[in-house]
């Protein structure tokens, strides 16, 4: 009797500590908030919620503020999971992370799952990727590689308080790394434009040295007598790409657009690192919203079921969708979104017959909705890259194109239905100069798309412009994080060398 109490206890105590919930997820309080950027849905307590919300605006802020102008806001904003997911059974783990950031053509995926906020479970690696979003809106793919890896890497320090955030904390890591490393030749440093040939340990100098150019032109040269502002400083970058863009040579830019040469730099950074004289930044910026702050309600059973049923398609696990979005059917029956989740499950195993009846139920629900018509065209879509005959193929494409049109007509800011109408006509017997125009259009609304440039460098090549095409690949396969998308960029790379 006393060891059954004590393995009673002992359970307890371990689900304490796991941060178990008695609960399952789907059914405990959760919260909708939506703000300028984001639009979250928590598990946390309202005040927790609240402080999640203005953390993430305050981010947001401040990489906006360090680039020296106001970043157009993308039509989809961030969608943002908050929740405390530990316990024996972790569905949304990733990697061990507390948090981690997920770019799709439907706008960007956070996720902070071990019930820590945004000061909690915001990462170096999530805070890093989430930077890059951000600026790529601005900046799209044309920026110079070390200072679009730089930026990226000098945010993922940020630390977000009450009024703003400290911006450019030093990272002990590459300070260690270039000490005790040889370092790669500033001039060669800013006329790479490929990371494609180069070894771990010179991808880890790239880096290292990134972040350390980057920081020193952001916040090393403060106390020269010329102290710049964020503004300034972006305005030299803008002079930099335009002397690049007329054809002088990347590191004979950098002297009139930063005030030193190659040589200079390399020199300043190297006393710079040996005296470890790195500093940060204190940014203050004011309040997110009114006074009355963003609005707030309460996510039924349902909804938050289906919530987490799509997170478990953005992270390719299907079955763990289906169970999310059968409770939400049984909780909300009327659920377009839930419907559209079960087909879309149907849709992963190809299981067309099957999906069909959860599209027509979605459509008699929501036909207005921009999202439903944008999944019914994906199911279309999707049945027609499986199939082998040209004639059915065509005829599934036109319908998913008629969908789509669909979609764009409800709302013609998001990117993800012009992307996809232009993906149509990478599919065989297709005329691939029709998906030119919605494929940049769709670039144009989210311009730091990885996914959507990759699109572009297939249609490119399916056009037979080789070199445009192996151009996109490339700049896809130098800035990207993503194991898939760094494969997809080297197939195209791979097939026209093979060519």
């Amino acid at each position: 009797m006393v060891g059954a109490v004590r393995r009673a206890l002992l359970v307890v105590l371990i689900a304490v500590s796991l941060g178990c919930a008695t609960k399952p997820l789907h059914r405990r309080d959760w919260l909708r908030v939506d703000t300028p950027h984001f639009e979250i849905s928590s598990a946390l307590d309202r005040e927790a919620t609240l402080e999640l919300a203005g953390d993430l605006e305050r981010f947001w802020s401040v990489t906006e503020y360090t680039v020296g102008t106001t970043v157009p806001a993308p039509s989809a904003r961030t969608r943002v999971y908050a929740f405390d997911g530990r316990g024996f059974i972790r569905p949304f783990d990733v990697r061990g992370s507390s948090g981690y950031f997920l770019p799709s053509l439907r706008g960007g995926v956070l996720v902070l799952r071990t019930g820590g906020g945004w000061r909690g479970d915001s990462n170096q690696r999530l805070r890093h990727d989430y930077a890059h979003w951000i600026f790529r809106q601005l900046e799209g793919l044309q920026r110079p590689l070390w200072w679009d890896e730089g930026f990226a890497l000098v945010a993922s320090t940020m630390q977000v308080n009450e009024q703003g955030a400290e911006f450019g904390i030093p990272r002990a890591d590459y300070l260690n790394l270039l000490r005790d490393r040889i370092w790669i030749s500033i001039d060669r440093l800013v006329r790479m434009r490929s990371l494609e040939n180069l070894s771990r340990k010179e991808r880890e100098s790239f880096d290292a040295q990134s972040w350390a150019l980057v920081h020193y032109l952001y916040l090393g040269r403060q106390k020269s007598k010329r102290t710049r502002n964020a503004g300034q400083i972006h305005a030299e970058l803008d002079r930099y790409a335009r002397l690049v863009a007329d054809g002088t040579r990347e590191d004979r830019a950098l002297a009139p657009s930063f005030g030193a040469g190659a040589d200079a730099l390399q020199s300043q950074l190297t006393e710079l690192v040996s005296s470890a004289r790195f500093g940060a930044l204190a940014v203050r910026v004011g309040s997110p919203w009114e006074a009355d702050g963003p609005g707030i309600h309460a996510l039924l059973p349902g909804e938050a079921a289906s919530e987490l049923g799509w997170l478990s398609i953005v992270l390719g696990r299907p079955e763990q969708a289906r169970r999310y979005f059968e409770m939400a059917v049984v909780d909300a029956p009327e659920s377009a979104s839930a419907q559209l989740g079960l087909g879309a499950v149907d849709r992963l195993f190809a299981r067309w017959e099957e999906a069909k009846p959860h599209y027509a139920r979605a459509l008699g629900i929501a036909e207005e909705s921009p999202l439903v018509q944008l999944e019914v065209g994906g199911y279309y879509h999707t049945r027609a890259g499986h199939t082998a005959d040209a004639v059915t193929r065509s005829q599934l494409l036109e319908l998913a194109r008629g969908h789509y049109a669909r979609s764009i007509a409800l709302d013609t800011s998001i990117a993800e239905p012009h992307a996809v109408l232009g993906a149509t006509y990478l599919l065989d017997g297709e005329d691939a100069t029709l998906g030119l125009e919605p494929l940049l259009r769709a670039q144009q609304l989210l311009p730091g798309s990885l996914e959507i440039e990759l699109l572009l460098a297939n249609l490119k090549v399916k056009l037979g412009l080789t070199v445009e095409g192996r151009d996109r690949a490339l700049r896809v396969f130098s800035r990207t994080h993503s194991d898939d998308l760094a494969s997809g960029a080297k197939g195209i790379m791979d097939a026209i060398e093979y060519r």
